[in-house]
């Protein structure tokens, strides 16, 4: 059950010395682009790991709404394996100012309480480095995974802003 008041934090990384890394926790872990845009793929991740945190956004998109969102240049899709089984996912798109967005980061569920969730952010974060950012930003919510703000705040993310609204 959530909380009545739906609490949204803004949260930002202004410069690649602000990562606190994490090392991954098995050696048997890869994270990859998803190098041809699959609006399945990032529908099911989606899906199946935002429905229980009530991520939105996204509700009543239809095929050709995904497949719009995923070919873009803007937008890469990457996806964390453990022995070769999909694990999790981020989305990070370029934005209008340089900044890179975080729109999407998550386990899957067999996958949370396995150290993994550190080592994804941390690549998430060196990715967006790497394609010049100027910042790198997101957005989280207390309907968000327990852990989710804590981790965020580990690796090196500064809350920007706060916002409430009564649901």
């Amino acid at each position: 059950m959530h909380p009545p008041v739906k609490t949204t934090f803004e949260m930002t990384m202004h410069s690649p010395g602000d990562l606190n890394p994490v090392a991954s926790p098995d050696e048997s872990i890869t994270v990859r682009r998803v190098g041809i845009p699959s609006a399945e793929y990032n529908w099911f991740f989606h899906d199946v790991i935002g429905s229980k945190y009530n991520w939105g956004g996204r509700h009543g998109w239809q095929l050709e709404d995904w497949q719009a969102f995923v070919d873009r240049a803007d937008l890469e899709t990457w996806v964390a394996y453990w022995s070769d089984a999909p694990a999790g996912y981020f989305e990070i798109e370029t934005q209008t100012d340089g900044s890179q967005r975080v729109h999407c980061f998550g386990l899957l569920e067999p996958f949370i309480g396995r150290r993994l969730g550190g080592y994804l952010l941390t690549r998430c974060v060196q990715r967006c480095w790497e394609r010049d950012a100027t910042r790198i930003w997101l957005r989280t919510c207390t309907y968000d995974h327990p852990h989710a703000l804590a981790n965020y705040k580990a690796r090196g993310f500064v809350l920007t802003n706060t916002t409430c609204a009564d649901l």
